[in-house]
């Protein structure tokens, strides 16, 4: 399975792993599970990492393999539209986008002692569709348009629906797997123990101090996780000019924020 994620990536990575390997580890255990003491990034790996590696993590596995991935649709290999794996995309309101990037853009440039981005730098560029997985628009719109053309293989939603609705959700996701949740495990909480445990305060806990294998610090992928918080930082120029690009760029599309 794929995970295309251009926000809410570290999110998104724990909701998967938690529901592929619901019966491998006990989300209710707060000892044991990879979740409670390792970053999400530790657990699904970047594909555009993978082929970089001399033993790609895939090579032992016996279980169902989880990437995540930042690569535009049409940058995909021919061979991953071939595999028939399932994509999961999940894209937020690109104000929050922008100011969450900002903010992570920053902590990293802390790490490193490099001059930080200002706000007015981060808009200019997002703005213009200068940087990775950029333009922005046309990277949600490729997704979009592809989960039309083949709905049982890509599925795409977002992240304000993602935190409206957490539970069903997740739900959704099971479902698209191909491996629901039984009676059983619905009658005893297995959905709420999902949620628990990739929430945010449970992530962001476990994640305040240590690096990632790259180095990156781990609590670099934590910040709010909240919505429309773009409304303590954007302009009412930025904002106007945000809303009139995607207005423009998703026309004719069914995308709510």
């Amino acid at each position: 399975m794929l995970w295309v994620v251009i926000s809410g990536t570290t999110w998104i990575k724990a909701l998967a792993f938690a529901i592929v390997n619901r019966t491998r580890y006990n989300n209710k255990c707060h000892t044991t599970h990879p979740l409670l003491t390792i970053n999400p990034h530790e657990c699904v790996p970047f594909i555009e990492n993978e082929i970089l590696r001399s033993k790609p993590t895939y090579i032992d596995s016996n279980s169902t393999r989880l990437f995540a991935s930042h690569m535009p649709y049409t940058s995909l290999p021919q061979s991953i539209l071939d595999s028939g794996c399932r994509i999961v995309y999940m894209c937020r309101n690109p104000k929050d986008v922008l100011v969450s990037m900002f903010h992570f853009v920053n902590k990293l440039k802390d790490e490193s002692s490099h001059e930080g981005l200002t706000l007015e730098d981060a808009f200019e560029k997002f703005s213009k569709g200068i940087g990775s997985c950029h333009p922005y628009w046309d990277h949600v719109r490729g997704y979009y348009e592809a989960s039309l053309e083949h709905p049982t293989r890509i599925l795409f939603f977002t992240y304000e629906n993602m935190k409206m609705d957490t539970a069903n959700n997740v739900k959704r996701l099971v479902d698209f797997f191909g491996h629901p949740f039984t009676k059983e495990e619905e009658a005893n909480g297995a959905v709420q123990e999902i949620v628990s445990i990739c929430s945010f305060k449970s992530l962001s806990d476990v994640n305040k101090h240590g690096n990632l294998v790259s180095g990156v610090p781990s609590h670099a992928f934590f910040r709010k996780g909240e919505v429309a918080d773009w409304k303590n930082h954007l302009t009412k120029e930025m904002v106007e000019t945000l809303d009139e690009i995607t207005k423009e760029n998703f026309h004719g599309l069914d995308i709510c924020f």
